[in-house]
């Protein structure tokens, strides 16, 4: 696997790619683990939402936060070169409201941009992008971790904007073979934006590329 400092001297979309591939190669009977239970559960809980449609609807915001911390919990060690355990993905559910408040934040921003001009919802689809991985690694507020994103990520956005459409490239790809495809496309998808995280933060190692940046860094007037 490519060593996360190497990775840090130019930030290789390919490099990044790769190590995230040969993560989910060497972890893939964990996230199977893992997505039946997620499965399983998912099923339950549209059995349940039949039933009981707003208790429905509030359990299953609730339950689909709670994975999504999970997965993003296991491809945060993934990439910090760890050995995760299935332990592990329950590890940090006390990020719950952080992370919740964080991606409201977060969509109603891009949205906002969005309904304005494009362009700048655009710039905050990639200026945001690290705000999850920063609530949950770093035990971030969800304003403290949306500065620090938008920081990390000045002057590679484009670059972060690249990734994202490979990967939405690979996502329409998985639905093909029955949608069993995404058993591969999620986590790695996750795993691929955990990587470009511990790039970017620059954890593993010092390098002069990614010098330490201020969190309070604003929204406005950066450039790609």
């Amino acid at each position: 696997m490519s060593s996360m400092k190497d990775m840090q001297k130019d930030f290789s979309v390919s490099e990044i790619f790769k190590s995230s591939w040969q993560g989910f190669r060497q972890n893939v009977m964990l996230y199977v683990k893992l997505l039946v239970g997620a499965l399983i559960v998912l099923i339950v809980l549209g059995f349940l939402s039949d039933r009981m449609q707003m208790v429905g609807s509030l359990l299953s915001l609730v339950v689909q936060t709670l994975l999504a911390i999970g997965f993003i919990s296991i491809s945060l060690r993934i990439a910090e070169g760890k050995k995760p355990q299935v332990s592990d993905f329950w590890g940090d559910f006390g990020r719950f409201l952080p992370y919740l408040g964080a991606t409201i934040l977060m969509w109603v921003l891009v949205g906002v941009g969005i309904l304005l001009l494009v362009i700048p919802g655009l710039i905050l689809v990639a200026a945001l992008q690290l705000t999850p991985y920063l609530v949950v690694h770093k035990k971030m507020g969800p304003i403290a971790a949306m500065y620090k994103s938008v920081a990390l990520t000045r002057g590679y956005r484009w670059k972060i904007w690249g990734v994202l459409l490979i990967l939405v490239v690979i996502n329409m790809l998985a639905v093909i073979p029955l949608g069993m495809g995404f058993v591969i496309s999620v986590p790695l998808s996750m795993l691929v934006m955990a990587n470009v995280y511990m790039v970017l933060d620059g954890m593993v190692g010092e390098s002069e590329v990614f010098p330490k940046l201020d969190v309070n860094t604003r929204l406005t007037a950066e450039p790609l």
